[in-house]
Formats: C-alpha cells, structure tokens, sequence
C-alpha cells in the first residue's frame, strides 16, 4: 500500500482528519487534536499511534503544562519526509522543477529558460527523463511519492488536463496530465500558477489557519486566488481570479498618467514588469533623468527604488495606487480576512504593503477594509514550485466521503 490512494485506503477519515489537524497546528497535543476535531482522547490516540507506527507522525517532546492537571502534554509533528511530492512550473520565461517533501522543503530542482521553439511534447518529455534521474539519485522510494503537481499559465481544463495556453506556443490544449502520467506513472494534478501560488501561502505560507484570504500575484501579469471557507475557489469554467483580463476605460486626465498608454486596456497589460519597462522608456522620452533604462529587468528596478531614483520612486507610487484600486475591488467582492500580496515587487520591497494600505483607505465601503489584514507573502521567488506540494495537499486533505 503506497502513494497518496494508499494514504487513503490505510486511514480512517477520522486518521486522515487527526493527520491534517497536526500538520496544520505543528506540533500539537493529542488533547488539542481531539478538542479541535471533537473526537475522544482515546479515538485520538488510536488514530495518532497508527500514523506514528506507518511512519507519518511522531513524538517530539512535550509542551508547556496545560494549567489544570500541571501534566505536560506529549506534541505530535508531522514528519516531512514521509511523503515527496514532484513539482513542475511552467512559466512564460521560464521553468521550474523538482521534488520537494510535504513541509514544502526542496530536495532537489532545477530552472530552466523557456525555449518557446520546442514542442510541448519535447519540452516535458525532457523533464520527466531528468525527474526520474532526480529520484534515483535522490534515492527516493516511489512509495513515498504522492503525485505531480504541475503549475501552468491560463485557465486549466480540470477533466480533459489542458489548458489555455495561447500566450504559450504549442502549449494550447496539450494533454498534460496524460502525457505525464503515462511517463511518470503516478498521480498528476494540474492547477494554473497563481492558484498554485496561492495554495502554497495557504498550506505553507503566511495564510496558514485563515479560512478566508485572497493572494495577488504581481509579475508578468496579475491575477488573483481566492481560498473561500478553506477551500480553492476555481469558478464554474475554473477561471475564478483571472482579473488581469478585466477591461478599464481610461478618461483623459487618466491618460496622463505615465503608467498607462492608450484609450483602453486589460488590467494585466498596465500591472506587468514588461509595462514597467515601456512606462520608463515613455518617461525617458519625456526628459525625465533616471538610473533606468528601458531594458532593465526587475531586479534593477528594485535597486532603483531603493536608492530613491525620482523616477523609480514615481512609478512605484503609480504602481501602488492601481493595485490598490484593484485590492479594494477583490475585498468588497470576496469580504476575505486576509489579503496577500504576492511577486518580486513585495518580496524586495516590503514597504509597499504599507503603501497599498493608504490606497485602501480610500474605499467608500468601510467595514470589509477595516477588517481585512493585508501581509506581504512569505514564499520567495520558488513560490510557485512550492505550490506543486499545496497542490498535493489540497488532494491530500480533501475531506474523505465517508467514514471506514
């Protein structure tokens, strides 16, 4: 019995359920877990002893005194290589892929430039050649192996295994969860990139316990993923989140504004890092004096801020208020209590939380805004990667249809 279907098969969903309880309050007591699921200290302790005897959890010393008995009470942890889990990015520049265990911990990856002449076909026929040799070498028994999350641009067709790729040359309709499965032979889970990204500030990251929270994505585009009473929210086409496609009209006060060129755009063509390089080449042409140059990437724009470059500065605080009109949108469509902002920009510079949160006080609509916390994501710039195991655990911690 192996895998995540033995994991399955050998537990009880009240096993499964102790399980999730510990993995998300690691470490934690017995008492706490049965408080949590309401379930007998002795239903507890059955459940706990078989997860420890089949090599899931253990004992890892004891907490403080729980007050009333003055006992200190044993702490279960999960132990994190019990299970691996393969992950796979693919991104528009570039991909990423390896095997990560179930603590989102990375045992082994590799990055790649996206060669956009090479056939889907080839491209992962390529990666699963160089996945299996990462296992062997890694000695890594394929029990342990619980699946393949795979993270991929556009909207994903669940059933069929695709997705929309039209950004993405020969990826359009690939079958990627067949082509997959039938090299690797072992669970594939495919999931788009920014609800992977999400799910992995959900199980692993700063939304860790919330039940309600928004993650945006700020990059090559925007996008957003909504976790709603703890679980994903795809949307009936799986297309929940996808606001970068939203249109705006833009009036002619707006126009002048540096960020934005032309009479109507997608929010995902003005909230982009290749849109930051035509804002600065615009401003460039306009006489302002600046360390930038139209070519640089994002890293040199961050350095520009942080040296107070007048121009870097500027855009920024046009970046800032755009995404905060975009921030006060999501919070009064989805009232969430957590609000993440998530990509390079809020990775290196921190402070912009902060200035998004200035934006937000502008809202019209107070309660939602008063209530939200807004937090810079946690996961760097392997965020996605590690989403590939919030994909597995998203499987993993699917509440069981019924009880053995």
């Amino acid at each position: 019995m192996s895998g995540l279907n033995g994991f399955r098969k050998l537990f009880t969903a009240n096993e499964q359920r102790i399980y999730k309880t510990v993995y998300e309050r690691n470490p934690i007591s017995r008492v706490k877990v049965a408080e949590r699921l309401s379930l007998t200290r002795a239903a507890v302790t059955i459940g706990a002893t078989r997860l420890i005897e089949n090599g899931f959890i253990e004992e890892i010393g004891k907490g403080d005194s729980d007050g009333r008995r003055g006992r200190r009470e044993v702490l279960l942890a999960v132990k994190p290589n019990a299970i691996y889990v393969i992950a796979i990015h693919i991104g528009l520049h570039y991909i990423q892929y390896g095997i990560l265990n179930i603590a989102g911990e990375t045992v082994a990856s590799k990055t790649i430039r996206h060669n956009h002449q090479i056939s889907a076909h080839d491209t992962l026929s390529g990666i699963a050649d160089e996945l299996i040799a990462m296992i062997e070498k890694q000695n890594i028994p394929q029990e342990k192996i619980f699946g393949l999350g795979a993270a991929i641009p556009g909207v994903v067709n669940y059933e069929a295994g695709t997705a929309q790729l039209q950004s993405l040359l020969h990826w359009h309709q690939f079958p990627v969860k067949t082509f997959l499965q039938e090299r690797l032979e072992i669970p594939i889970f495919i999931e788009n990139d920014v609800k992977a990204l999400t799910l992995a500030e959900f199980y692993l990251g700063v939304g860790r316990n919330v039940r309600n929270l928004v993650c945006l994505w700020f990059r090559d585009g925007i996008g957003a993923g909504i976790v709603y009473q703890g679980r994903l929210l795809r949307g009936h086409t799986g297309s929940a989140g996808e606001i970068g496609f939203n249109r705006v009209s833009l009036t002619t006060p707006v126009h002048k504004n540096l960020l934005i060129d032309g009479d109507a755009q997608c929010i995902g063509d003005i909230l982009s890092i290749a849109n930051l390089r035509r804002t600065t080449a615009r401003a460039l042409a306009d006489g302002w004096d600046s360390m930038l140059a139209p070519t640089d990437n994002i890293d040199a724009f961050i350095r520009a801020v942080r040296q107070d470059d007048p121009l870097a500065v500027h855009i920024s605080g046009l970046v800032t208020e755009f995404l905060g009109s975009v921030c006060i949108d999501l919070i009064y469509s989805f009232n969430p209590e957590l609000l993440i902002l998530s990509g390079p920009l809020f990775y290196n510079l921190p402070s912009l939380v902060d200035d998004v949160r200035q934006v937000l006080k502008q809202g019209m609509l107070n309660p939602p805004i008063e209530a939200v916390v807004l937090k810079n994501g946690v996961i760097d710039d392997r965020s996605v990667l590690i989403g590939g195991t919030g994909i597995l655990l998203d499987q993993l911690f699917m509440a069981p249809t019924e009880e053995k």
